[in-house]
C-alpha cells in the first residue's frame, strides 16, 4: 500500500527535472497519472518506464491518417493500449473506473454526450476549448452538480 494508492496525480512538464522525478515518485507510492509535456518522445518514454496504470484508448477513429502518424506509435499494449469502439456498457464500466476522461477533439463537438456520461459518473473531463464550444454552460453545470453532490 502506497500512500498515493488510488490517488490521481496531473503533472505537467512531467518528461523532464523535477516533472520526472515527481512521476516516478508518486507512481511509486501508487498514485495513478495523468502526465503532460510538450516533447511527446521524452513522455512516451517516461511512461514506458512506470510500474503504474495503462492508458486505454476507446472509441471510433475520426481521422485514420493522423491516427495512424500521432496515436498508433505510442501503443504498445503496455502502457497505452487501444481497444476500438465499446458498447453503453463497457463505456460505462470504464467512464466509471477512468482517472480522467479526454477529450482532446478540434473541433466544435455540438453535443458530447461522452462527457456528459463520464461527469455522471463522477470521472474528471480534460478537455480542449473547441470540444466544449458548444456545450460548455450544461457541461459546466452538470460537472459542477457531481462534484457537490
Amino acid at each position: 500500500m502506497g500512500r498515493f494508492d488510488g490517488a490521481t496525480v496531473l503533472i505537467t512538464g512531467a518528461a523532464g527535472g523535477l516533472g520526472r522525478g515527481a512521476a516516478k515518485g508518486f507512481a511509486a507510492e501508487g498514485a495513478r497519472l495523468v502526465l503532460s509535456d510538450i516533447d511527446d518522445k521524452a513522455l512516451a518514454d517516461l511512461a514506458g518506464s512506470l510500474q503504474t496504470e495503462t492508458a486505454i484508448l476507446a472509441g471510433n477513429i475520426a481521422d485514420a491518417d493522423y491516427f495512424q502518424a500521432e496515436v498508433a506509435p505510442h501503443i504498445d499494449d503496455r502502457t497505452v493500449s487501444y481497444i476500438g469502439e465499446v458498447d453503453d456498457g463497457a463505456k460505462s464500466r470504464m467512464l466509471g473506473a477512468a482517472a480522467a476522461l479526454l477529450m482532446p477533439v478540434e473541433w466544435e463537438e455540438p453535443f458530447g454526450i461522452v462527457m456528459a456520461e463520464a461527469c455522471a459518473c463522477g470521472t474528471p473531463v480534460i478537455a480542449t476549448t473547441a470540444s466544449l464550444a458548444f456545450q460548455a454552460p450544461m457541461m459546466r453545470s452538470l460537472c459542477s452538480a457531481v462534484t457537490r453532490a
